[in-house]
């Protein structure tokens, strides 16, 4: 399938629509002020530390509370800890932050571990010789992992982007040594944090329709084709696909339904064969290519169980498979855990994958 990503300004921020074949596979909106986005790195005010727990409790800029794991070093309420927010605030809960901040490009992950550079497995060994070039460009005190975007890169744009990161970071502690905490010292543009989980699915062509939108996107090293005015959203029914994601029930091709309920423990997806009397393998398998979309368009996260219509073992196998399949592009992290003693198919989603 050949995937165009739409990247375009939406409501008082930007937002990124994956498109496959004229269908709306994921949606990500990320809001202009990104202070209590992922991403945003804060000098944070210590409130509590509980070692029961594991945890230190801290004070974004914005007054904005967050958790983030204890560690070894002893911190006291007022200290000044740097910190990295990983999930924002939600349903009463405080953002998660992380103590080990790193800068994500297209390319290139940077922390401050002094680890030199690190390729991933993903990148295939010759690959990975040509790409040991930029070792010697990493600031000492820093390390770099590269991303499996920079197997199709050169190594000269892997340094442009690891020079500017590490610009980056310079500025980020000058900025921390003066800072009073709380304070905010870096975040994302919007277009970026939109962008950036679905690069994941490699689209074949980015698409957008503002130009500060494509210099966001290039600071990046994301070549975008730029059309003025061109309305993206409306030319590809979006807002209609959206619109229809968000239906409690979901209207399966050939027949068929998914009745799609959240609650705060879980989501429940029941496969309904509408009173019919097709192939429910064949069904069932519709099934589990739309429940792939659906956990994306919907953003659906933590336990999620699936009651697919009674079939047999190879059937079950199949699901699986389809299953596997359909959520290989998620940006999150899915795991399929299989069939439970009860018939029903268990999966978790969790976590965003692009900042690895």
């Amino acid at each position: 399938m050949s995937l165009d990503l739409l990247v375009a300004a939406w409501d008082d921020g930007v937002a990124a629509a994956l498109v496959g074949d004229g269908q709306l596979l994921d949606w990500v909106v990320a809001p202009a002020q990104g202070a209590q986005a992922p991403g945003a790195i804060h000098l944070a005010r210590v409130a509590q530390r509980r070692d029961d727990l594991g945890l230190v409790f801290a004070t974004l800029a914005g007054d904005v509370a967050a958790a983030r794991e204890a560690g070894a070093a002893p911190q006291r309420p007022g200290d000044a800890v740097l910190v990295q927010i990983v999930a924002a605030a939600r349903d009463g809960k405080p953002a998660r932050a992380s103590a080990r901040p790193s800068l994500v490009g297209r390319y290139v992950t940077l922390r401050r571990d002094g680890a030199g550079l690190r390729l991933p497995r993903t990148i295939a060994a010759a690959d990975g010789a040509r790409l040991e070039a930029l070792a010697p460009r990493v600031p000492s005190g820093l390390g770099a992992t590269l991303r499996s975007a920079a197997a199709d890169a050169d190594a000269e744009a892997g340094g442009a982007e690891l020079a500017a990161l590490a610009a980056t970071w310079t500025r980020i502690e000058a900025d921390a040594a003066r800072a009073r905490a709380p304070a905010l010292l870096h975040a994302q543009p919007a277009a970026w944090r939109a962008a950036l989980p679905l690069l994941r699915a490699r689209p074949r062509r980015i698409l957008v329709a503002e130009k500060p939108v494509a210099q966001a996107l290039a600071a990046f090293s994301v070549a975008a084709e730029l059309d003025p005015g061109a309305p993206l959203f409306d030319m590809n029914d979006v807002a209609v696909q959206l619109a229809q994601a968000e239906a409690p029930r979901v209207a399966l091709p050939g027949g068929g339904a998914l009745a799609v309920e959240a609650t705060r423990a879980l989501t429940a997806i029941d496969v309904d064969a509408g009173g019919g009397a097709g192939d429910a393998a064949a069904l069932n398998r519709a099934a589990a290519r739309e429940i792939g979309r659906q956990l994306r368009l919907r953003d659906l996260r933590g336990t999620i169980v699936v009651d697919f219509l009674r079939t047999g073992e190879a059937s079950r196998r199949a699901v699986a498979d389809t299953l596997a399949a359909s959520t290989a592009i998620d940006r999150r992290r899915v795991g399929l855990l299989g069939w439970t003693r009860g018939g029903l198919f268990e999966m978790r989603r969790g976590e965003e994958l692009a900042r690895e």
